[in-house]
C-alpha cells in the first residue's frame, strides 16, 4: 500500500498552464492598448506653440492660429526676436479633430500649413532667413 503523504499531487496538464499563461499576459496588455488607441490620455484643452528664430538677424514676426472651416482665430503671437530666441503661447483645442491653420508673416512674405487636429500635441515654427517651417507633432 502507498502512503498518501509520498504520491506527489497531480500535475496539470500542459494546455493548461499555457492557457492561463496566455490569458495572464493578454489580460496585462488590455489597459496598454487602450490606452493607445485613445491617444494615451485623450486630447489635451490647450496646445503649445512655439516660435524659433533660427536665422542670424533679428526677425519680426506675426503668427495666428484659426480653424480651417470657420476661421476662428484662436491664437495670435507676434513680435520682434533676437537670432536665437524663441517665444511660447498656446491656443485652445476647438474640437478634438478640426483642422488648423497656422499663418506666420514675417519681410512682408507669409506662409501658412493646414494641420490635422487629430492627436496635436504641439505645434513648432522655426523662423529662417528666407523661409518658415510649420511642424506639427501629434500622438
Amino acid at each position: 500500500m502507498i502512503d498518501e503523504a509520498e504520491v506527489p499531487p497531480p500535475r496539470e496538464p500542459r494546455h493548461t498552464w499555457r492557457r492561463r499563461t496566455v490569458s495572464t499576459a493578454v489580460a496585462s496588455l488590455i489597459p496598454l492598448l487602450a490606452g493607445c488607441s485613445r491617444g494615451i490620455g485623450g486630447q489635451p484643452d490647450s496646445v503649445p506653440v512655439e516660435v524659433i528664430n533660427e536665422s542670424d538677424a533679428i526677425r519680426d514676426y506675426d503668427l495666428t492660429v484659426t480653424t480651417a472651416d470657420a476661421g476662428d482665430r484662436l491664437s495670435s503671437m507676434g513680435g520682434s526676436l533676437e537670432p536665437g530666441a524663441r517665444e511660447t503661447g498656446e491656443f485652445e483645442v476647438a474640437e478634438p479633430n478640426a483642422t488648423y491653420v497656422v499663418r506666420v508673416a514675417t519681410d512682408g512674405e507669409e506662409w501658412s500649413e493646414a494641420i490635422d487636429g487629430s492627436g496635436l500635441r504641439s505645434v513648432d515654427v522655426g523662423i529662417e532667413r528666407a523661409t518658415v517651417t510649420i511642424v506639427a507633432s501629434a500622438t
